[in-house]
């Protein structure tokens, strides 16, 4: 048998989703991404840095929840790389902000329609599955969030902010704030969006953050029930 090194490098990734893990360690970077380092990372350049990479850990972890297969694997190699490499420019430059939060915002958006086909999907309940269903929740805010931070950046004032943004990461720490207040419909009023976009885009939110965890508890629900119930000649469905 010819040896192949990138089938080599590509090994544990592919373990990584048949198994399952990849949903685990998706939620993770993301708690720790959306909690911990932002809030921290604004004005201290080395935090900074820690987040920068543990953005690139969820686009990369992310790109094995995305292309399972052959036939999506190099398009969406593609764009990580895009991703990664708009993300890290902006790092270096904020004109790049609209660009690498642009990116990221499609990037979750495809991640996020993934997961939810392997979370809805028949078969039983697994504790991936319940973190799989976390991630997307915790996507969509971040998606929102981003979407938020283009709006106001290219149309200044679209938001009623508590104070102003000294950089476009500052902004964005206020849109994640503004976007899981929205998502949970705590509306704690301090950030307000004025502009009509801004507005149509919180209530669509708002609206995904009443409906999701419903539909979302249902199916998991239907599936546990499906899964223990005998079909037709004492099978179990899986």
């Amino acid at each position: 048998m010819r040896y192949s090194p990138h089938k080599q490098v590509l090994r544990p990734f592919e373990a990584m989703w048949s198994s399952d893990r990849g949903l685990i360690l998706l939620s993770l970077f993301l708690i720790i991404e959306i909690f911990l380092l932002q809030p921290l990372a604004n004005g201290h350049l080395a935090l900074r840095f820690v987040l920068w990479i543990v953005s690139s850990l969820i686009i990369i972890t992310g790109t094995t929840v995305i292309s399972p297969s052959k036939v999506y694997r190099s398009a969406t190699v593609i764009l990580a790389v895009t991703v990664l490499a708009l993300h890290w420019l902006y790092f270096a430059r904020h004109d790049a902000a609209i660009a690498s939060l642009l990116s990221v915002l499609v990037f979750h958006s495809a991640l996020a329609f993934m997961i939810l086909l392997r979370v809805f999907r028949e078969g039983a309940v697994t504790p991936a599955r319940i973190y799989g269903g976390i991630a997307v929740y915790l996507l969509i805010g971040m998606i929102w969030a981003n979407l938020y931070s283009i709006i106001e950046l290219l149309h200044s004032g679209s938001f009623q902010l508590v104070e102003s943004f000294s950089s476009p990461q500052d902004l964005k720490l206020n849109m994640i704030y503004f976007s899981f207040t929205t998502l949970t419909t705590l509306g704690y009023g301090d950030i307000t969006p004025l502009s009509p976009y801004a507005r149509s885009f919180a209530n669509l939110e708002a609206l995904i953050g009443q409906l999701y965890p419903a539909i979302l508890l249902a199916r998991l629900v239907s599936l546990q029930g499906t899964h223990h119930h005998p079909k037709k000649g004492g099978e179990y469905g899986i």
